[in-house]
């Protein structure tokens, strides 16, 4: 038997491992901050993950669109900008490099 599956039978199923030392770690109450960590520091980094996805959409984003529109109205003078759709912004801005 693996060593990794010593250590989860002994923590979770209470059975006692043949290894020495995955027995030790068991007695020792390590055993459970191990397999643990096995199972919360990857859903950790997947949450961070999709924490930082959420922090691109929601600030980000709108944060590159607002300096957009700020560097049109400061070009242009058109304050109208701010009030347009993203839509109408792409479209005012296709329409810009058609000419």
């Amino acid at each position: 038997m693996s060593l990794f599956r010593q250590l989860w039978n002994g923590v979770w199923h209470f059975e006692t491992p043949q290894d020495e030392t995955i027995r030790w770690i068991v007695e020792c109450g390590l055993g459970e901050m191990i397999c643990l960590g096995i199972l919360f520091i990857p859903a950790i980094a997947i949450f961070a993950a999709y924490c930082h996805v959420l922090e691109w959409f929601y600030w980000t984003k709108p944060q590159i669109r607002f300096e957009v529109r700020h560097t049109i109205v400061e070009q242009t003078g058109d304050f109208s900008v701010y009030d347009m759709t993203d839509e109408e912004l792409e479209a005012l801005h296709d329409a810009e490099i058609d000419f």
